[in-house]
Order: C-alpha cells, then sequence, then structure tokens
C-alpha cells in the first residue's frame, strides 16, 4: 500500500519474535555474568583469607561456574547477589556448592556448582639435592603451582628453606614440602 509498511503480518511475526528471543539471550547472559561476578568476588574473598592464613604469595585463581539448573531465575536481580556457602569452607581447591539469593526477593535462589584453580608460588629445587645435603639460597628457585589436596606444607619464601637439609634425594625443580625438609645436626 501507498504511504503504509511494506512488511507484511507474517514478517512482523517473525521480527517480534526475534526481538523477544534476543531479549531473552540479553538477560541470560546479564544473569549469567551476575552470577559469575558474584562468584569471582566471593573466591577472592576466600583466597585472600587463605592466602594470609597459609603465607601464600603471588596468589591467583581462575574459576569455572557449571551449567545453572533448569529452574534458574531468568532474570538478574536488580540488587548485588548475596552468597551462602552451602558446604563446609573453601579448602582452597575443588569444588564448591553456593547458595544465591536475591535480597528482598525470595523465590529468586539458585544453587551453582563453582570450581575454582588456585595457583600460588612456591619455593622449588633448582638443582638436584642429595640426601642430607645443605640446602642454600642458590639451590632453590620459585615456580607457579596449582594447589591441590596434596599441598599442604609448602613454602613461600627462598629463606624459609635455606640452611636446612634434604631428608631423601630431591629432583631439580620438584616443589618442596615441609615433611622433605629437616634441620641439620648442630653437633655430629
Amino acid at each position: 500500500p501507498p504511504g503504509g509498511n511494506p512488511v507484511s503480518p507474517p514478517r512482523r511475526v517473525i521480527a517480534l519474535l526475534l526481538m523477544l528471543a534476543g531479549t531473552a539471550a540479553v538477560a541470560d547472559e546479564s544473569l549469567n555474568q551476575q552470577i559469575d561476578q558474584t562468584v569471582r568476588h566471593y573466591f577472592s574473598q576466600q583466597l585472600a583469607g587463605k592466602a594470609a592464613a597459609e603465607g601464600w604469595q603471588d596468589s591467583r585463581f581462575t574459576q569455572k561456574v557449571f551449567a545453572l539448573p533448569e529452574n534458574a531465575p531468568t532474570e538478574p536481580c536488580p540488587q548485588p547477589l548475596q552468597i551462602h556457602n552451602a558446604d563446609q569452607a573453601w579448602p582452597g581447591f575443588g569444588r564448591l556448592r553456593l547458595n544465591l539469593t536475591c535480597p528482598g526477593q525470595p523465590q529468586w535462589t539458585v544453587l551453582v556448582t563453582a570450581q575454582a584453580h588456585v595457583f600460588i608460588r612456591a619455593v622449588v629445587a633448582a638443582q638436584v639435592m642429595e640426601r642430607g645435603q645443605l640446602i642454600t639460597p642458590a639451590m632453590l628457585a620459585y615456580q607457579e603451582v596449582a594447589v591441590t589436596r596434596q599441598s599442604h606444607g609448602l613454602f613461600s619464601g627462598i629463606e624459609e628453606v635455606a640452611g636446612l637439609s634434604a631428608k631423601r634425594r630431591t629432583r631439580s625443580q620438584q616443589v618442596l614440602t615441609q615433611d622433605m625438609l629437616v634441620s641439620p645436626w648442630l653437633v655430629r
């Protein structure tokens, strides 16, 4: 029609559906970003406390939030999310279940599983060390290592290790732990 809209009614419906789908995709992306940012903030706070308690240096982490459940909210929360640890205290590694809630909206809640991989700077042997050998600073180096269940007793400073001796032969680039080293005898 002259002066009218040249788009047919079926095309208008398709255009409207595409617009609505785009709006839903933006809402999903915003919701995912809000959840990801909240979980990142939580892990940052937890890592700061853990690093201070353990003496970890130069710590960093990567995170992954696993797929949201089917009954998850469809819109982001208009306020900052509150996060509640649904499991025990975070040990610095592994998966964790977190309950996210929207203040003032009791129906807005989602349970997510998140995992953080923590990396710290730790002391390693820069060369092979023989059993009973007195360790000097020149024999040591730093290396970034992933924190795992077996990471207990890592050293974060060369000064903590220098002057100790190896309990057993230690290979080059091996991460040093407290159970691998001993104070040398003062009198033989």
